[in-house]
Formats: structure tokens, sequence, C-alpha cells
């Protein structure tokens, strides 16, 4: 990348110190800070005005009040839940999010998540790890064939698609604006009625936004529309789904098993211990764009976003700006 823009007035927070020496490279003359966003950081560089943050930052009005030129604030991630955007557009600052930089790495930990529960390869995990060799209760199911319901069909849920579909399952979704590239793909297509979607998935993934649409939006009735020993996999946001509600149907049986790699008030989720007897559950910690090539991107895609507003450039940028 060129050099001649400098970062002097850039702060970067919840920066890994893995990830510190190469972002040095990406960022000439910025401010960097391993701990996460708070009043007292923030009065630390009140002066900057562009902020870059991490999924799992709390960024409140309170704290963003403390900057007194802050013009932008760019989230490290493809979900911007965690912005109050509203007193942001009230206050002429600009938000963005990354677009692109973790399709690959989502949708492949998704449907890696998928095949693990169908082929019941935590349970066979857990029943090894005893010393029994036993496959007796553990007859599982292929891939092909299989209807997976993907609920949201964006840059995420399209390549998940395309990623079972090349695997042999049949493909439905549910989108309230669905992609006319989809529609042509063999083996796929969009269910219009939410219940009747819902009641054909035997595995249902989720790749929706965290909205206030959003939240809560697979719950104990949703739930009981699936069809019986169905599987729910979560690599969205946590608070989409109603954990308790999880809970109870794996009791019950109707839900074969869950898979999530988020789960609500990351990074500190209460609903660990809740899932911990169960060995048809999966849970991993956000892990899905946490491998090396997203992790790089997620870097080079924010410093291009920044060098584009300081350069006034903002139309060149790859993220997406929602104020």
């Amino acid at each position: 990348m060129p050099d001649k823009t400098t970062f002097s007035n850039v702060l970067l927070v919840s920066v890994p110190s893995s990830d510190k020496d190469f972002v040095k490279g990406l960022f000439p003359g910025e401010y960097i800070e391993a701990s996460p966003l708070s009043r007292t950081l923030a009065r630390k560089y009140q002066d900057i005005s562009i902020l870059s943050v991490s999924f799992q930052d709390s960024v409140s009005k309170e704290t963003l009040k403390v900057f007194s030129s802050l013009k932008a604030v760019i989230t490290r991630s493809d979900g911007y839940d965690h912005l109050p955007l509203d007193w942001m557009k009230a206050h002429a600052i600009a938000g963005y999010f990354l677009g692109d930089y973790s399709v690959e790495g989502v949708s492949e930990f998704t449907t890696g998540l998928i095949i693990s529960l169908l082929r019941r390869i935590p349970e066979g995990n857990a029943v090894t790890k005893k010393l029994r060799w036993d496959r007796s209760h553990l007859v599982n199911q292929s891939l092909k064939g299989t209807t997976i319901g993907v609920l949201g069909t964006g840059r995420i849920g399209a390549a998940v698609v395309r990623l079972l579909l090349a695997l042999g399952a049949n493909v439905i979704g549910y989108d309230i604006i669905q992609n006319k590239a989809l529609e042509k793909l063999k083996r796929f297509q969009y269910i219009n009625k939410f219940q009747s979607f819902l009641s054909q998935s035997q595995v249902l993934t989720t790749h929706v936004p965290l909205t206030n649409k959003t939240k809560g939006m697979i719950g104990k009735k949703e739930i009981k529309l699936l069809p019986q020993g169905a599987y729910i996999v979560n690599t969205a946001r946590g608070e989409i789904i109603d954990q308790a509600a999880v809970e109870e149907t794996l009791q019950s049986g109707h839900l074969a098993g869950y898979g999530a790699d988020v789960l609500p008030c990351e990074p500190h989720p209460p609903d660990l211990k809740r899932f911990k007897n169960f060995n048809n559950v999966i849970l991993t910690p956000h892990l899905a764009a946490y491998n090396k090539d997203s992790i790089y991107k997620r870097y080079e895609y924010t410093a291009k976003t920044i060098r584009a507003i300081l350069d006034h450039k903002q139309k060149t940028i790859q993220s997406l700006r929602v104020v």
C-alpha cells in the first residue's frame, strides 16, 4: 500500500498482541491499544478523529461523547448492532462495517458445524473418550438429500447455500430480499411463508443481522415448527435465538442437536453452563471469522476504509456505511 497517508488521528482498540506487528505495517502513525474501548481509554485519546473497534467492544454514546473531534467509527466486523447508530447519525459521526472479509471463513465453518451435527461427530467423540467403542446408538444422517433451511441469504448466507448444494443437500431459503442469482440454482428454492420455511427445514442455519426485528426471532414457537429431530446452527449473532428454548427442546428430543459459534452477551456469555451436559451441542468462541486469511483481511479492509476517509475518497470504500 502507498505510504503517503498517515494515520496520526486514528485509534484502534481491542487489538490482540498477536496481531500488533502486522497491524502496525498497515496503519503508519496510528494508535493501537490491546484494551477494549472505555471512557478511560477515550479520555487518553480524546482528540482522535477516527475510531476502529471490534465486535466485542461496548460502544456507548457516553463513551463516544468523550472524543471531541470524532468523525467516523469503523467496526472490524460484518455486524454493527453494538454501535449507537441513531446517536451517531444525530451527531454526524459516520459508521462503517466490513462487508466481505469473512464470507469464506464463516460459510465454511457453518458447513462444518452442519456436517458435524448430522454425522453426530461430537456425540461419537464423547462416547469414545469415555473408552467405549460403541456406535449402536449413533446412527447418523448424510448431508446429501437433507433439506437445509438458510435464514438470510446475503453474502454469507448465499455462500452457505452454494457450498451445501455442491455437497448434495437440498436447500431452501427465507429472506425479505431474495437473491435472483440463487433462484437459478438447482435444488434451491425460496419459501415465502416463514412458518412453511421452518416446517421444511431439517437443519436451520441463521445468517441475518441482529436488529430489533431479528432479536429473539427463533424462540420456542419457531423451534417447534421445525421437524422432529431437526438441528439448529447459528454463526450470526447469539441474541437471534432463544437459548432457553433451545435447551428445552434439546431435553425433549425435538431438537437433535445445536451448533453455535455465537452466544448472547459475548465475550462473557452466561449460557455456557446451560449446555455443558449435552453431547449433541457444539459451542465455539466466535471462531468462524478467526482464521488467518480473515484476520488479515479485517485489518486490511479497515485500513482501506480509513485511508479513503482521510483522503476524501469514500466512494472507493469496500466496506459498507451504515450512518
